[in-house]
């Protein structure tokens, strides 16, 4: 039975659908607005729905284009025509306002003159309520009637609405909520108080949507609305997502059972995702220009239930986005043996893009049987049958790849690689090896993102090695030199997931010099410039983890200089801004590191002003405003570096007051959070900075109980311990500060124990041994105010040796170097080799001096330490 016969079932009454049960229905579309902007699809989509519920058993009551008069008049018949009907349902289609707070119908002749005008020539909503009760004990109303903002006039769209109506705060375009009815179900086009879209083709994405599972077997009807819910949030973009209010029981349809399509199965478990992971998604979909739904299976297919990283989720969906755009654009390209099999693939492309990935391996199954037919049957084809084959098996893989299933791609992408081994060199061709090298290539990132190092290992070098021959075959092209420069960076991901970056960094300079002969062939050519950038981007990362900050920060600004050529040259605006304005961050970082403060200023000054572009752009965007304020996070830290506290506190306020919204609205996300817990970190520093420990406490304190948190909920998460550690020994500095010394101290060892669990695990984490290295000193000082001298001087010797190992590893970090003398100072203080401890004190911060490198709490460090150095060569004559 279809669903316009189960839609009769009335549990309520506890009766079973019968054929003989009554169904009515009356449809209104409205185009020809005299005062206010027309519509084009309204009368379209009536006639539609007509047909689509006279199909199910309606009667159906047709109005077209009619005024208020003949509206109400209409809705007369209808409780007259359909009294004593088990179901009632009405579908308008044209524009609906909401006025003081009520909702209601604009009918042709609905007068714009004034705000009093319009109220009084407008159909209230609740008058269709009260027909559709009078009528039958189940009602259904159906309004594609929050159609784009009847008042805003626009040319050859007819006329808008006065500026006194449009400026009238009761009235708004859109529907909003109506407050539950009993045994009445509203299904509104859009959100309440938002607009819908009127269409591009004959009927509006609802009444399209409405049309396709209307009639969906085996589903009650606010699941079958459901699935037109998300059928119309993907369609366009995210910008339109209808709206549901039910007061039905819970009415099963009595259709034929059995599983729903995928692609429907997908829209149902769509509208079970959260907003802030809608945000998350529909942010990917527009940084990679893709649609929703197969972001969406990918997401479905990882998710745990439980929190999670922002950033890791982030950067599951973009890897999954760049799998979609893998297969999407490779399949108008990559060759076909047939039409049959073209056909094949399209579909499968087709079916991916509606986020039904089962359905497309299926078609691509298909292809590839047919190309294994023939190239096993007609010797004469088998090299096209063999690259066509592979080419499918390929696609397959970036199927795979885009749900997250890395196995299932690696395998797939590992089949297609050994079908062009097949081939001899006799048989390679130009788009032979493009389609080899883009199966290898993405098979070693496959590889690299499930941790298989190993093999990738070996992919890596069977990639260099193809890109190598095909730029020799072809020395003038410079696609060959950027594919071998990009293959060059793919073995640099491999060696240094492997641990040994003096390799990877010289597989980088070989990637680097590639692309540089491929830009001397052909100075804007976008492939090259943009493995340039990755590559400089590669070498900075290296160069920062290996503690060479200044080899790393001029990567960093090449980088940029490269991205920027690329922009001129055409490139994405959007991502390669998004991009720049996060290495300016990066560059800032590095030159705060440095003690550049200037430089380091500019750097985000520049990065905040793209950032602040964006949010202009996308003013609700939760990652807008967290980008955004993240660079007035950085330069309040410059102030508070500089004494400039109340700079710092505008900073820190300005990050504080939106991240405090972010979470409190998207409570599930980790990166909220542990940024919420950041802000009142730094409010404390700011605190302690201006000498009130109290106030210190309570901001440490509050940072530490919201990290705890995140420690109780990510317990595999070791960097959520270790911010936890280094808030609790902040915790324990503002007892200290307050003179509550034992207190202090047993705060200290707790997270210094914590520090020392978590460098069991990972002894070359560099955060985390420069944590340690502070818990020593600080703990020194406490034991030292506490009597304990043989306990303090144990301490200090313990820092002394940490930041020792740290500074050898990066001798030009100046923060180190400062805490690297303090700790000798601190150790000749209590009588340990005072003299050489003071040499090598004085050594290091004369150093700083000549090359200005001290910090603001250090500059009277020099002379106070030969002034030390001095006494302690007298006491030792």
């Amino acid at each position: 039975m279809r669903v316009g016969v189960t839609l009769l079932v009335l549990l309520a009454l506890g009766s079973a659908a019968c054929a003989a049960e009554k169904r009515v229905a009356l449809v209104i579309g409205a185009d020809d607005y005299e005062h206010v902007r027309p519509l084009g699809n309204a009368v379209n989509d009536a006639r539609t729905i007509e047909d689509t519920l006279e199909k199910l058993g309606f009667e159906v009551f047709l109005e077209a284009d009619r005024d208020l008069r003949r509206m109400r008049r209409a809705l007369d018949d209808f409780r007259e025509d359909g009294a004593g009907a088990d179901v009632a349902l009405v579908f308008f289609a044209g524009h609906g306002v909401e006025i003081g707070g009520r909702n209601a119908l604009l009918p042709v002749d609905a007068d714009a003159s004034s705000a009093q005008a319009l109220e009084g020539s407008v159909l209230p909503l609740e008058e269709l309520r009260e027909a559709v009760s009078a009528v039958a004990p189940v009602g259904l109303i159906l309004l594609d009637a929050c159609r784009n903002d009847p008042f805003a006039g626009a040319a050859g769209e007819g006329r808008g609405a006065t500026a006194l109506v449009r400026a009238a705060e009761t009235v708004k375009p859109g529907l909003g909520r109506m407050g539950r009815a009993e045994n009445v179900l509203f299904a509104f086009a859009a959100a309440p108080g938002m607009t819908a879209s009127d269409g591009r083709g004959v009927n509006s994405p609802f009444t399209a949507a409405l049309e396709k599972y209307l009639a969906t077997d085996g589903l009650e009807i606010r699941s079958a609305l459901t699935l037109v819910q998300q059928e119309v949030y993907d369609a366009t973009g995210g910008a339109q997502l209808p709206y549901i209010e039910s007061g039905l029981p819970r009415l099963f349809f009595a259709a034929t059972k059995g599983d729903l399509p995928e692609r429907e199965r997908l829209l149902l478990a769509m509208a079970d995702i959260t907003p802030d992971l809608r945000a998350v998604v529909e942010d990917v979909a527009f940084a990679r220009n893709v649609p929703l739904a197969p972001l969406y299976a990918a997401l479905l297919e990882g998710e745990s239930g439980r929190m999670v990283d922002l950033r890791g989720r982030e950067q599951r969906l973009l890897d999954a986005a760049d799998a979609y755009l893998r297969a999407r654009d490779e399949a108008r390209t990559l060759s076909a043996a047939d039409g049959e099999v073209a056909k094949l693939r399209a579909e499968a492309q087709r079916q991916m893009a509606l986020g039904a990935f089962d359905t497309a391996k299926a078609r691509l199954a298909e292809a590839a049987a047919l190309d294994e037919m023939a190239r096993t049957a007609l010797g004469a084809n088998f090299a096209a049958r063999t690259v066509s084959k592979a080419a499918t098996i390929y696609l397959d893989g970036a199927g795979e790849a885009a749900r997250g299933r890395l196995d299932a791609a690696i395998a797939s992408y590992t089949q297609a690689a050994s079908l062009y081994d097949e081939l001899g060199a006799s048989m390679l061709t130009s788009e032979v090896d493009r389609q080899r090298l883009l199966t290898l290539r993405a098979l070693a990132d496959a590889q690299v993102s499930r941790g298989a190092v190993a093999d990738a290992l070996g992919t890596t070098e069977s990639l260099k090695a193809a890109a190598g021959a095909a730029a020799r075959r072809e020395p003038q092209s410079p696609a060959w030199l950027a594919e071998l420069a990009a293959a060059h960076g793919l073995s640099a991901r491999v060696w240094i997931g492997m641990g040994v970056p003096d390799v990877a960094l010289g597989e980088l300079d070989q990637g680097r010099r590639a692309a540089e002969r491929a830009l001397a062939l052909k100075a804007d050519d976008a492939a090259a410039l943009a493995v340039l950038a990755q590559t400089f981007g590669q070498i900075g990362s290296a160069r920062e983890q290996g503690g060479a900050l200044r080899e790393g920060l001029a990567a960093y600004v090449r980088q940029v200089e490269v991205l920027n050529g690329l922009l001129a040259a055409g490139g994405p605006a959007d991502g390669l801004l998004r991009q720049i304005a996060s290495l300016y961050g990066s560059i800032g970082d590095l030159n705060y590191r440095l003690r550049q403060f200037d430089t380091a200023r500019s750097a985000f000054e520049a990065a905040g002003k793209i950032r602040r572009e964006t949010l202009a752009a996308e003013p609700d965007s939760p990652r807008a405003r967290f980008e955004a304020t993240a660079v007035d996070e950085r330069l309040g830290d410059l102030a508070l570096e500089a004494g400039e506290l109340d700079a710092a506190e505008r900073g820190y306020r300005a990050r504080y007051d939106v991240v405090v919204d972010l979470h409190a609205a998207y409570p599930e996300q980790t990166e909220f959070a542990r940024d919420l817990s950041v802000s009142h970190e730094k409010r404390g520093d700011l605190a302690r900075a201006r000498k009130d420990p109290a106030a210190a406490r309570a901001s440490y304190e509050t940072a530490l109980a919201l990290m705890r948190d995140l420690v109780v909920a990510n317990p595999a998460n070791p960097a959520f311990q270790g911010d936890a550690a280094l808030v609790k020994r902040k915790v324990g500095e503002a007892r200290f500060d307050a003179g509550d010394f034992a207190a202090a101290l047993a705060l200290f060892e707790e997270a210094r124990a914590e520090i020392e669990a978590l460098l069991a695990r990972e002894p070359a984490n560099r955060a985390w041994r420069d944590e340690l290295a502070t818990s020593y000193d600080h703990g020194g000082a406490m034991l030292f105010r506490l009597g304990r001298k043989a306990d303090s001087l144990a301490s200090y010797l313990k820092a002394l040796e940490v930041i020792g190992r740290l500074v050898e590893e990066a001798p030009g970090e100046p923060r180190l170097l400062a805490n690297l003398s303090l700790a000798h100072r601190q150790v000749a203080s209590l009588g340990h080799e005072p003299v050489n401890n003071l040499e090598a004190a004085v050594r290091i911060l004369e150093a700083l001096e000549r090359q200005d490198l001290l910090g603001r709490f250090d500059r009277e460090a020099p002379a106070a330490a030969r002034a030390e150095l001095e006494a302690a060569r007298e006491a030792a004559q």
